[in-house]
């Protein structure tokens, strides 16, 4: 499977550059890719900045995979307006990916070359297929022969595991130091990951002044690839 440091080009919402409020981020990103030789360009006719979620997943060199999504975190009618036309979009690009009928935000696969993590409300999210089923068509979807399941931290209504761990190679992963509080849930989290036989690395964590669980400032795994 590709990983995200592999590829070589890079993707950014058209959203970003439509709201004021990201214009000062968008300036010092653009800046920063600039620099570094970093080419991309705008998806256009996008209706959400967090394209990761529902654009497609690469697979290989030439190969991608198009999930079902449908949060039920964007299930009211307000919330509906934002899910954008992935088909269109795909086209526009020039990419013609597979279509998998199951229902998985982007943000929640975490891959290196042959490793994926997810967060097991995919489980939730997917109940007409059994898990045995469903733990079978998601690894033979991203052609890995490791596919771990981390417990949903039910605090983050996304249930991403994107802000929860990242590969740093194949055998040690990044996750959120975080401080005293949810000790059963960091238990079963950190045993999750020791069971799939990964090492880890805490790095800081601190959300906790933010106003709402919308923020992810503080969430430091979010910026990582």
């Amino acid at each position: 499977m590709i990983h995200d440091r592999e590829t070589n080009f890079l993707y950014l919402t058209d959203k970003l550059k439509k709201k004021k409020k990201y214009s000062a981020f968008l300036a010092r990103f653009e800046k920063v890719l600039i620099e570094n030789d970093v080419p991309y360009e705008f998806l256009l006719n996008t209706n959400d900045i967090w394209a990761v979620d529902y654009m497609p997943v690469q697979i290989t060199t030439d190969k991608f995979v198009q999930f079902d999504y449908n949060p039920d975190y964007l299930q009211s009618k307000t919330q509906r307006k934002t899910i954008s036309d992935v088909d269109g979009i795909c086209k526009s690009i020039n990419i013609l990916p597979k279509k998998s009928k199951i229902l998985v935000d982007g943000g929640n696969v975490i891959r290196t070359t042959n490793k994926v993590i997810m967060c097991d409300k995919v489980f939730k999210e997917n109940p007409n297929i059994t898990e045995k089923e469903l733990i079978k068509q998601l690894r033979d979807t991203f052609e890995v022969d490791n596919l771990f399941f981390v417990p949903w931290d039910t605090s983050d209504f996304t249930g991403h595991a994107d802000g929860m761990v990242r590969f740093v190679d194949s055998k040690t992963v990044l996750i959120n130091a975080y401080l005293e509080e949810k000790p059963e849930y960091q238990r079963s989290f950190r045993m999750a990951l020791h069971n799939a036989g990964l090492d880890w690395i805490e790095i800081p964590y601190n959300p906790y002044d933010n106003k709402s669980n919308s923020n992810a400032e503080g969430v430091y795994l979010n910026y990582y690839n």
